[in-house]
């Protein structure tokens, strides 16, 4: 009996990954992504665990519909590093708000993959560099705040 009771708990993380859909093992994998390349002195994100059955959509900042994840809220935790790339695999995102942090690096022209953005809120970063031209391509976005940065360059003329 014991022997299975081991079994059971050393099988039990991929018994729960087994029973998520490739969609939701990408979202995770792109988030788990995005927190490894940023510093987290307050440890904000500590609670972001792979392995809970309701992974990513109940981790700090991440917000779900249908099991998508559809924003992105982390202001105010004093993040740091480089936005990843990576960021752009979540698209069904709506809203990202990293706003009063201390990123830095560009603004990754990947976002504009993220096609349903309405919502990119990164004033009070430390992003530098031009603002890219394939943002423009976000045709629903509504609301765009990149002030308080080091941003060069003009705004795309499209937006």
């Amino acid at each position: 009996m014991p022997a299975l009771l081991l079994l059971m708990v050393l099988c039990a993380p991929f018994l729960t990954c087994a029973d998520r859909s490739a969609v939701t093992i990408a979202e995770i994998q792109a988030l788990t992504s995005f927190k490894l390349n940023l510093h987290d002195p307050v440890r904000a994100l500590d609670g972001w665990d792979p392995s809970s059955p309701t992974a990513p959509c109940d981790w700090r900042g991440v917000g779900c519909t249908s099991d998508r994840v559809t924003e992105l809220r982390l202001p105010r935790l004093q993040l740091s590093g480089r936005l990843s790339e990576r960021i752009s695999e979540l698209r069904m995102l709506r809203k990202i708000s990293l706003r009063s942090n201390s990123f830095n690096g560009t603004i990754p022209s990947s976002l504009s993959k993220c096609t349903l953005l309405r919502s990119l809120f990164l004033q009070d970063n430390s992003f530098y560099g031009n603002l890219p031209a394939e943002i423009a391509n976000l045709t629903g976005l509504m609301i765009l705040n990149v002030a308080q940065n080091h941003i060069s360059g003009s705004v795309p003329g499209e937006l």
